[in-house]
């Protein structure tokens, strides 16, 4: 296909969702999109081509490669990137509106027909680069529709700006990220809460977690990390103690348990399962 006329380019979300990257990820990963937005196509790794494509050496490639995966869905070597496929979506329909509707105005021009009545826009959107996430019927179908998530973006946008952040607005891509979380990672809503209200706690991954696509590429270092480890369930299963049954997301509720005392129990679990083993072993 031919080289689309522009490339769309949100950058308060990109810099939400690659806080985390160093100057050379960030030059690859800018690289690969722009690759992607050039020939319309998903990246295709097969024969190791991303490395050149990213003006990198295998060797950086190596390094750099891990980290950009996260941004994208990898199936035998082809990279999918969802958020550009849907922006080509967008542009090619508004470039196919724009023909048609030039067809229809020519074809009346040479007609020289004038039949009174007020000619009905095709076409009504323009050519500035406005997110569609500022759509309000659309977003507000996404809030109705996954309330489950919009309300968990809800959360942890409260305790980012509760955090001396800039409050952050709850667009599509948000709440679209969020059921992500849940529809395709397998995340029930009380493992999510937990994870956000978690990590809005710690100093470092506050800082790094400031919407729901980061929330989703750092979940499982963060599940690791917290005061559960690997007693976090990994299916849907029973939401671990410190989450209440109900929560609403206009009030931020408190744990039973805090954080101190998770790891603590924590500990009294590990030393109990240590001296079993070594009453064990003496036995």
């Amino acid at each position: 296909m031919a080289a689309l006329p522009y490339m769309k380019f949100f950058v308060a979300d990109y810099l939400a969702d690659t806080q985390h990257l160093t100057t050379e990820e960030h030059g690859a990963y800018l690289l690969l999109l722009m690759n992607y937005w050039q020939t319309g196509k998903p990246l295709d790794n097969r024969k190791g081509q991303l490395a050149k494509i990213a003006k990198l050496s295998n060797e950086r490639w190596t390094g750099v490669e891990q980290v950009l995966r996260e941004f994208f869905t990898v199936r035998r070597g082809i990279w999918k990137h969802e958020r550009v496929d849907y922006d080509i979506q967008l542009v090619l329909a508004k470039s196919i509106k724009k023909s048609y509707a030039g067809r229809v105005s020519g074809a009346k021009r040479a007609n020289k027909r004038s039949t009174g009545v007020e000619q009905v826009l095709i076409y009504t959107d323009t050519d500035t680069d406005t997110d569609t996430d500022t759509d309000k019927n659309s977003l507000s179908e996404l809030k109705i529709r996954h309330k489950e998530a919009f309300e968990l973006c809800e959360m942890l946008a409260k305790l980012v700006t509760k955090n001396g952040s800039k409050k952050p607005n709850i667009t599509k891509k948000w709440i679209q990220d969020m059921q992500r979380i849940m529809d395709i990672d397998g995340r029930n809503v009380a493992q999510i809460k937990f994870i956000i209200n978690w990590c809005q706690q710690d100093t470092f991954w506050q800082s790094n977690i400031l919407s729901p696509a980061s929330l989703r590429a750092k979940f499982d270092q963060m599940r690791l990390k917290s005061p559960l480890g690997g007693l976090f369930p990994l299916t849907d299963e029973k939401a671990p103690t410190p989450i209440p049954e109900r929560f609403s997301a206009n009030e931020i509720v408190k744990p039973e348990l805090t954080l101190e005392q998770l790891a603590n129990r924590q500990k009294i679990i590990d030393e109990a399962k240590a001296n079993a083993r070594g009453n064990r072993v003496t036995a």
